[in-house]
C-alpha cells in the first residue's frame, strides 16, 4: 500500500503573507470524491486581506480532509488528489491515523446539525463577544457564516451598534504598529503644477474609454525613476545592506469602504501608460465588485497613497515595512500665481509628499527624487513620449 504514495498529490495550505499565522478554509469548490483536472481550483482560502484559490496538482479524485470553516496554519494538508486506480494510502509517516479520515466536526470548529449553517471559529467567538444569537445567524440563510456576517448582526439589547475590528483592519493595524515601532521616518512635500498632465489625462480618458486621472501618471512617473534612484525601491537584506530591485513594483492604495487594500502594479517601469491605466482600472473594479488575491497585494517595493479629496492639502503616509518610502497624493487645488509677464493667472497644483526611512536615504536625495518626479509630471510629453502624449494636449507648466 505504501508504494502508492508517490502518486498522491497533497493539497497544502501555502504561506501567502507575513501578516497572518492562520488562514480560513473558506469553501470547497469541488465535492469530496469528485474527479478534477490538473490546475483546476478545488478550494478557496481567506487571509486577512484576500481570498485565494488552491488548485489540484494533478488530475484525479479529490479527497477532502477538513471541513469548510476550519482555520489552519500554513503547511496543513487539507486534502489529496488520488489518480485513477490508485487506492487511498492512508496517513503519511508521522501523521495521526485520523489525518485523512472523512472530515467531522470537532471542538475547535463546531459544525452544527445538517440543517444548520457552518459557523467558523472566528465567527463563533465574535458571536459571544457581540451578543449575536444563533437565531440571528440562522436568519442570514447562509451555508457558511463568517466574521463579517456576524459583525453585521452585532447589536446589544439596548440597540447600541458595536464595531469589531475587521480582519482587513486588523492587518492594517499590525502594519501600522510595525512601521511606527521600527522605521525612523522623515517627511518632505513638493508642489507640482498639474494642468498639463490633467489635459493629457482627459485625452486618454476619451481615447481609452475609461476614467484616467493623476494617480496613473504618478505611478508611471515613479516607475520611470527606478533606474536613476534605485535606493528608493531597494529592500533591506540585513547588516546595513540594501538590495536593488529588478523593477519598479508600485503599490497603490484602494479603499471603497470595504477596507484598505494596496494592490501592486508589477514591473511598472516596463509597462506603457496604457497598460498601467488598465491595471489600475482593473484593481478599482476588483475593489468594487470582487476580492483581491494575495498575488495582487504582494511584491510592492514602493507605495503611492491616495488622499484625493479636494480639501486635503497634504498627507503624510507611513512607510510600509520592508520598503524605503511611500508617496502621498492629496487633493488638487486651484491657486493664483504670477506668470512670466507679471500677469495674474490660475493654475492647478498638488503637494506630493514622501515619507522615507532616514536610515536608507537622506533629505538631499529625497529632494532630487521629488524634483525629478515634478519635472516628469509637469512635462507629460517627456514622460509619455510618442506612445501616450496627445496631439493637442497642453504644454507642461512651471512649478
Amino acid at each position: 500500500m505504501r508504494s502508492w504514495r508517490r502518486f498522491v498529490s497533497d493539497i497544502t495550505i501555502p504561506k501567502l503573507n507575513n501578516n497572518d499565522s492562520t488562514y480560513l478554509l473558506l469553501e470547497w469548490l469541488a465535492d469530496d470524491g469528485a474527479n478534477v483536472e490538473a490546475d483546476e481550483p478545488v478550494a478557496s482560502i481567506e487571509t486577512s486581506k484576500a481570498v485565494d484559490e488552491l488548485v489540484a496538482g494533478q488530475a484525479g479524485a479529490l479527497r477532502q480532509a477538513l471541513p469548510a470553516g476550519t482555520r489552519l496554519s500554513p503547511g496543513t494538508v487539507i486534502g489529496r488528489i488520488l489518480p485513477p486506480g490508485v487506492p487511498d494510502p492512508g496517513p503519511r509517516h508521522g501523521e495521526p491515523e485520523s489525518a485523512l479520515r472523512p472530515a467531522t466536526p470537532g471542538d475547535d470548529v463546531p459544525l452544527p446539525a445538517e440543517a444548520e449553517p457552518i459557523v467558523t471559529e472566528p465567527a463563533r467567538v465574535l458571536m459571544e463577544q457581540l451578543k449575536v444569537t444563533p437565531e440571528q445567524v440562522r436568519g442570514l440563510g447562509k451555508k457558511l457564516v463568517r466574521e463579517a456576517d456576524v459583525r453585521k448582526l452585532a447589536t446589544t439589547g439596548q440597540g447600541t451598534r458595536l464595531h469589531a475590528r475587521s480582519p482587513v483592519q486588523a492587518a492594517v493595524a499590525r502594519t501600522v504598529t510595525t512601521s511606527h515601532s521600527t522605521i525612523p521616518t522623515a517627511f518632505t512635500a513638493m508642489r507640482v503644477t498639474v494642468d498639463a498632465v490633467l489635459a493629457e489625462a482627459r485625452t486618454l480618458t476619451r481615447r481609452m474609454r475609461c476614467l484616467v486621472g493623476l494617480p496613473e501618471f504618478v505611478i508611471t512617473a515613479i516607475a520611470a525613476l527606478h533606474r536613476d534612484f534605485p535606493l528608493f525601491f531597494a529592500s533591506d537584506v540585513g547588516e546595513g545592506t540594501l538590495a536593488e530591485a529588478a523593477g519598479a513594483c508600485v503599490g497603490v492604495t484602494v479603499d471603497v469602504g470595504k477596507g484598505l487594500y494596496i494592490p501592486v502594479v508589477k514591473d511598472a517601469d516596463g509597462l506603457t501608460i496604457a497598460q498601467i491605466i488598465e491595471a489600475v482600472t482593473a484593481y478599482r473594479d476588483t475593489a468594487l465588485h470582487g476580492q483581491f488575491s494575495e498575488g495582487d497585494l504582494q511584491g510592492g517595493n514602493i507605495t503611492v497613497t491616495l488622499h484625493t479629496d479636494p480639501d486635503v492639502v497634504v498627507a503624510q503616509p507611513l512607510v510600509f515595512p520592508g520598503q524605503t518610502c511611500a508617496l502621498s497624493l492629496p487633493g488638487i487645488r486651484r491657486e493664483l500665481h504670477l506668470d512670466a509677464s507679471g500677469e495674474v493667472g490660475h493654475r492647478s497644483v498638488v503637494d506630493v509628499g514622501i515619507s522615507y526611512d532616514h536610515r536608507r536615504v537622506n533629505g538631499r536625495e529625497v529632494i532630487q527624487f521629488l524634483g525629478a518626479l515634478k519635472g516628469l509630471l509637469e512635462s507629460p510629453r517627456d514622460l509619455l513620449g510618442a506612445e501616450g502624449a496627445s496631439e493637442g494636449g497642453a504644454q507642461g507648466g512651471g512649478g
